[in-house]
């Protein structure tokens, strides 16, 4: 069973590929039961949680519902890296109640979803288990195919503060710049030079290409929002990192980079 807006012409969402998952609107909220053998019909009215009220007369199968879920969050135009993530667990969770024999969304209990959570793992990939897991039974309670969200009643793991790495203080960068300075091919002591301006990863900086170089800094683009950004360089840093660029680029391995 699967509610949706049956949006009107005047609707702004009547049109393109997400009209279907599109819910915040006033038009007509309609029930698709073929999943059980039933048809689509009009609930006649506009009011979603009445629509789920007087829809939620059944349950939805777990795969099902996982399917419809990832579908609606890939129209919500999230980044492939977290349609990935969510679909990757979600599929794990789904496999694991089969082997519990829970079929149905509304046959999932909190304890079934905390065994699931505490799987082995680090603290933070436990919490981003049950996250997820509690935005996928919120999508099914609003689908009214369970009455309650039964991830809200699992405690979430305590995570530990996060420890940032030490800087180096400078009687250490004065060492490692002078053990660099004995090397013949002084591109090395300029990567070094780069890498403590721009805080840019290893790979990153030895696969920099001419293109990206502009505007007097280096521009990239991130790879989990796919935004552009720009890491700004002093004058002289920067044409000498140029030069480089345009001459072979700096003595290390192979890389990908990920400049625009």
């Amino acid at each position: 069973m699967i509610l949706f807006r049956r949006h009107l012409k005047s609707c702004p969402a009547a049109k393109g590929h997400s009209r279907r998952w599109y819910k915040d609107c006033r038009c007509p909220v309609w029930v698709d039961k073929r999943e059980e053998g039933g048809r689509i019909q009009s609930l006649k009215t506009s009011d979603w949680d009445k629509a789920v009220a007087l829809s939620s007369t059944g349950s939805c199968s777990l795969a099902q519902a996982a399917v419809d879920w990832e579908q609606s969050i890939f129209y919500a135009n999230k980044a492939l890296r977290t349609l990935e993530k969510y679909g990757a667990i979600q599929r794990k969770f789904v496999a694991a109640c089969t082997r519990w024999g829970f079929a149905e969304v509304a046959q999932v209990t909190p304890e079934a979803i905390e065994t699931f959570v505490n799987e082995p793992g680090a603290p933070a990939t436990r919490a981003k288990r049950l996250t997820i897991l509690r935005q996928f039974f919120k999508y099914c309670q609003r689908q009214g195919w369970c009455k309650d969200n039964p991830g809200e009643r699992v405690e979430a793991p305590k995570i530990k503060p996060t420890r940032y790495p030490t800087p180096f203080s400078q009687e250490q960068l004065e060492h490692i710049f002078a053990e660099l300075e004995r090397d013949q091919d002084q591109r090395f002591v300029l990567l070094a030079k780069l890498l403590l301006a721009s805080g840019m990863r290893v790979g990153d900086a030895a696969g920099i290409q001419p293109e990206s170089l502009r505007d007097l800094g280096v521009r990239l683009r991130t790879e989990k929002t796919g935004g552009e950004i720009l890491l700004p360089l002093k004058a002289g840093l920067f044409d000498a990192v140029r030069a480089v660029a345009a001459s072979g680029g700096f003595p290390a391995g192979q890389s990908t980079p990920t400049f625009i």
